[in-house]
């Protein structure tokens, strides 16, 4: 995708997040100087998470690799079959929280760059969500809602404090 189609993107849904209620402007100035810590526990929050998760997976690919010999042995196809998913899943929520980390300094210092980050990482929840919902509903529909309306309520809140940072 072009930087040129990425920023009619963003000034579609800034013209739409006008006819939506708006935020006071001391509400604005301090969600938007809240951000960067925000940003920074839910970043160190979804490292940690990722990790007790890919500690979580390794100890069920052993099971899983017990139960399959075990299988083999007695001529019964078993085991855990969605296994790429959630190491999918662990690739994903980490390299989530490496964005929050990269876009830490830009929020930290209110500069448009931060915003931005933060902007594209709700977009891409969005789509995520929508993929989810729409295209892996058989995997997990509730991640996809979820996943979904937390980038909308991002995308909402990331417009509704734009004019705080600076250009």
């Amino acid at each position: 995708m072009t930087k040129d189609k990425l920023d009619g993107i963003e000034k579609t849904l800034e013209k739409q997040s006008k006819k939506v209620p708006q935020l006071s402007k001391g509400t604005q100035k301090g969600f938007a100087q809240a951000l960067p810590w925000l940003s920074g526990a839910f970043g160190v929050l979804a490292l940690v998470w990722a990790k007790d998760f890919w500690d979580a997976v390794r100890a069920l690919d052993k099971v899983n690799d017990a139960v399959g010999a075990l299988g083999e042995y007695i001529n019964v196809a078993v085991g855990i079959s969605e296994f790429d998913l959630w190491m999918g899943v662990i690739l994903y929520v980490g390299i989530g929280a490496l964005v929050g980390y990269a876009f830490y300094k830009g929020l930290l210092s209110m500069s448009r760059t931060g915003w931005s980050f933060m902007f594209y990482a709700f977009l891409l929840a969005t789509i995520t969500g929508l993929l989810f919902l729409f295209i892996l509903s058989d995997v997990d529909s509730g991640r996809g809602f979820w996943t979904l309306a937390v980038g909308l309520a991002g995308l909402y809140l990331s417009f509704q404090v734009k004019s705080q940072f600076n250009k």
